[in-house]
């Protein structure tokens, strides 16, 4: 409900009297003092006791002295015979005393504004989105809660409007548009941006994002009854740091992959699984186990056609034979070699039965297919997918050589099985059959220890065990720990050195590190920049990252 008029006392809720008799029917009150009475509008009461009459004054005659209280509401506090109104003598009692209304009003504010306290900026109701054209959508009536500006309470006005149907609603084609209500002289208006940055969740409220393309509209995911119980703040850092523009996976989403034998090898297939897009949770019934080419399921792959241009073709299976070329003659590329490894990236779509797959960039050995990060990806990838982990095949053969779920601990990365995907022996020949000589392990017991490159230790201590990385590095050195004592480890950086873990990134320098959050927890680091930095190619357990 809005908020009732309240109006202001006087201290000690002073008297004055009539001056002359009025009818039960007269608007204008004289009294002896109008200083008794606060500026117009406001209310007084004639008499006292359970006989007395509350009254509204529009208008005074002057500020003080003798003189009428003018377009008077006569009763305007009445319940029953309480408060009616009657005709009065001269000399009749008269002023500005605590009233029903006051209190009840008071009361009723209080009661607004606290169930107003679960509600803020965003959606009450949820519109239709629907194809027109090319460049236009239709989009039906909705209500809004909003500013008027583009700073959170400002003005401390939240307002509820009711937004229009716009059948007609301009959007880019072939891109992610970003629907939202726009505050517009007084009322909210439907917008459309390809800029995530506008939405301000003030006076541009998110509605969907909505993929069009000529004939159809691709994907649309709309953002949900943001306005019913959400801390709209904390919304709004969700939807601009976690995950990928704030989609999350929560659990499921398994990968499976049929092999030699089957009639169909190098099929993949996504258990169901649960997943948020800022504060909508996404169940099993939305994302159920789907497989590629199965019961209407989709599956595509995604390729470069240029620097920053991409395309898609139907995939029936994963991919074992080619890479995504980011140079010269960009797009889909056959391995150069058996020894080379092809890295499927798998998607699950939120709105559709789609899994979708994303290439590696690289015409990789063994060692580097396990070490690759999650390449750059196509806006429809960005925006109504959420990565479920990935698929390694060595060139053209039927069994994966490694399958990867994103779980909140990261990727298992499988060791080199491949000799001559090694470099920089100190014995032998690259390819050689023999054993390689066994790493020197090293258990430190104090707390305290400054690692050195392609060295394993072991921390054993009650306490907090802090390793340094090496200063220098060269590029494929590796540095290990595996917990024993209670106390747990972190490794430390110097100035300039970072860890990369997974899609995240320790800040740089002396205050970024990596740590146990368990006794047992094990880390695996390869050097990726020289001297500088550093990738986790496997772990065990969910380690903790000093990313700011």
């Amino acid at each position: 409900m809005a908020q009732i008029t309240m109006y202001p006392a006087i201290v000690n809720s002073p008297n004055t009297t009539l001056t002359a008799g009025i009818s039960e029917s007269d608007t204008t009150i004289p009294v002896t003092e109008l200083g008794v009475f606060p500026a117009a509008p406001n209310t007084a009461t004639i008499g006292t006791g359970v006989l007395a009459e509350t009254i509204y004054y529009a208008g005074k005659s002057a500020a003080t002295g003798a003189g009428n209280l003018t377009s008077v509401t006569r009763e305007w506090n009445k319940t029953g015979t309480y408060g009616a109104k009657k005709a009065w003598l001269s000399g009749e009692v008269i002023g500005r005393e605590f009233t029903a209304y006051d209190l009840d009003t008071a009361k009723a504010n209080i009661e607004d504004l606290a169930s107003k306290e679960a509600y803020t900026e965003g959606l009450l109701s949820i519109p239709t989105i629907a194809y027109v054209d090319a460049t236009h959508i239709s989009v039906t009536t909705c209500d809004c809660l909003m500013r008027d500006d583009a700073v959170w309470g400002a003005d401390n006005i939240l307002w509820k409007k009711t937004i229009a149907e716009n059948t007609n609603l301009a959007v880019t084609a072939d891109s992610v548009n970003y629907i939202y209500v726009l505050w517009s002289g007084g009322t909210g208006v439907y917008a459309a941006t390809t800029d995530r940055e506008t939405l301000n969740w003030s006076n541009c409220v998110p509605v969907a994002r909505v993929a069009i393309q000529t004939g159809s509209i691709t994907y649309q995911l709309n953002y949900g009854l943001s306005a019913k119980g959400s801390a709209q703040k904390n919304f709004d850092r969700v939807m601009r740091i976690r995950g990928s523009g704030g989609v999350e996976k929560e659990s499921g989403m398994a990968i499976s992959v049929t092999e030699p034998g089957d009639p169909t090898p190098g099929v993949c297939t996504l258990n169901s699984g649960y997943a948020w897009f800022g504060l909508r949770r996404l169940t099993s019934t939305d994302l159920p186990t789907i497989t590629q080419g199965v019961g209407g399921a989709v599956s595509d792959l995604w390729y470069h056609t240029g620097a920053s241009t991409w395309a898609k073709t139907t995939a029936t299976s994963l991919n074992n034979t080619q890479y995504d070329k980011l140079t010269a003659g960009y797009g889909l590329t056959t391995l150069s070699a058996a020894s080379r490894y092809a890295v499927n990236w798998i998607f699950r779509n939120l709105v559709t039965l789609e899994l979708d797959i994303v290439l590696g960039t690289g015409d990789y050995t063994s060692s580097q297919a396990e070490a690759s990060l999650i390449p750059t990806l196509p806006p429809d990838i960005q925006n109504f997918y959420i990565l479920v982990g990935r698929v390694i095949y060595q060139k053209s053969t039927s069994t994966p050589y490694a399958i990867e779920n994103v779980t909140t601990t990261s990727f298992r990365a499988a060791s080199t099985t491949v000799h001559s995907d090694l470099s920089n022996l100190t014995y032998g020949t690259s390819g050689h059959t023999g054993f390689a000589p066994k790493e020197a392990i090293v258990e430190v017991t104090g707390t305290t220890q400054a690692m050195a490159v392609n060295t394993p230790y072991i921390a054993n201590n009650g306490a907090l065990v802090t390793l340094t990385l090496p200063a220098t590095a060269a590029l494929g050195d590796f540095v290990a720990v595996e917990g024993k004592g209670a106390g747990g480890w972190k490794i430390a950086q110097n100035a300039s050195q970072y860890i990369r873990f997974i899609s995240i990134s320790s800040v740089a320098g002396v205050g970024g590190s990596i740590a146990s959050t368990a006794q047992y927890d094990v880390v695996r680091l390869l050097c990726t920049t020289a001297n500088n930095g550093w990738t986790v190619i496997y772990s065990e357990g969910n380690l903790s990252v000093v990313t700011a």
